[in-house]
């Protein structure tokens, strides 16, 4: 559950923020709190940011940049594909660039916008626990600078016992400059490890998530029809579709392909219907189910009848359908569906004053669709 993987990642990112400030140590400064950001992403191919973006993102959360290079802290976001999915890896480091820790964020519907909204929250949330814990800065010099020396120490003269400092030699500090006119205070090296947790998913905060948007989607795509027509006939499909988060709506227009009917003296009809469909969806990964509606306006032509007439009439029905999406890469994906609708308007076709085929009361359609997704 989301809910669970945010306290997860939160207990986790604790743990490191208690890590960089040991209790007789020195941390790093609040205002000195920045990072080293190595950023690499497929690019907008497949609708991922670029770094100017993904460093915004953080920014405008944070309220101010906190990349620098040369900071003592580093962290590489990287996103790849996997296994049909998308992953977002952030890797921690030291100044060395020796490993710290590692989290891993899985997208399994491949939005790279939405999967780098939910690795920006993940690294602002990291750096706010530092910059919570970390202490002010006139703190942190004076738990490192030494008093100075005693008239004593200068002429020569050995301190009483109780002035000997029993404080061990310093580490060596951070590979960091210290600013113009001002004194370097040398700092420890910190030693963090992060336990590295199993991948999942996390709710991006606030109302401006990318997963929060509609995405419109516009695809075709044929299908083969049962209870249509007298005999098993093709249909084919145009539709638009509005999506947000698991919820969908769809609206499409479809005709099928005309189908010629024969009796045994020679006299038939020939029939092809035009139709428009609402289909309301919930999806989960890569299945979805929907409550469907069709009305189909029938057209009826006569076939080698003494007064050839080409009469319409309107059916409607409704019913379900089930489908499963696969990603084809960027913002292109392909479904397979079954539909099955019920019949709520009877219809007839009569010939001669005679009827010869009353639309079924059960249809199905089984068919493929390509689409693509625009934000």
């Amino acid at each position: 559950m989301r809910w669970q993987a945010k306290l997860i990642l939160v207990a986790t990112l604790g743990a490191v923020a208690s890590a960089l400030t040991p209790a007789s140590g020195v941390a790093i400064a609040a205002d000195d709190l920045h990072v080293d950001l190595r950023y690499d992403a497929p690019g907008p191919r497949r609708r991922c940011w670029d770094e100017a973006e993904f460093r915004g993102s953080v920014a405008r959360r944070l309220g101010y940049d906190p990349f620098r290079p040369g900071a003592p802290i580093g962290v590489v976001v990287r996103v790849t594909s996997v296994a049909r999915a998308l992953e977002g890896r952030i890797d921690w480091q030291n100044a060395g660039g020796a490993h710290l820790g590692e989290r891993r964020i899985v997208a399994k519907d491949s939005d790279c916008s939405e999967l780098l909204t939910e690795v920006s929250f993940a690294v602002v949330l990291q750096i706010e626990l530092l910059h919570a814990r970390a202490p002010a800065p006139d703190d942190a010099e004076a738990a490192t600078v030494a008093p100075p020396a005693s008239p004593l120490q200068a002429s020569g003269t050995a301190p009483p016992p109780s002035a000997v400092a029993a404080e061990p030699a310093p580490a060596p500090p951070f590979p960091t400059a210290a600013p113009p006119g001002r004194a370097e205070v040398p700092r420890p090296e910190v030693d963090v490890r992060l336990r590295a947790e199993p991948a999942g998913e996390i709710a991006p905060p606030g109302p401006d998530g990318a997963s929060g948007r509609w995405s419109l989607s516009l695809g075709a795509g044929p299908a083969l029809a049962w209870g249509l027509a007298p005999s098993l006939t093709a249909d084919g499909r145009l539709f638009v579709e509005a999506r947000r988060r698991a919820l969908s709506l769809e609206l499409a227009g479809e005709a099928s392909y005309p189908s010629t009917t024969r009796q045994a003296d020679g006299l038939g009809f020939r029939e092809r219907l035009l139709s428009g469909s609402l289909a309301l969806c919930g999806h989960r990964q890569v299945l979805s189910a929907c409550a469907l509606g069709r009305g189909n306006a029938v057209h009826v032509t006569g076939l080698d009848v003494d007064r050839p007439r080409s009469p319409r009439g309107l059916a409607v029905q409704a019913g379900a359908r089930l489908a499963a999406t696969i990603p084809l890469g960027g913002p292109w994906s392909a479904a397979a569906h079954l539909d099955l609708l019920g019949l709520i308007t009877p219809y007839r076709v009569t010939l001669n004053q005679a009827g010869v085929w009353d639309m079924p009361r059960l249809a199905a359609l089984a068919g493929l669709t390509v689409a693509a997704r625009f934000r």
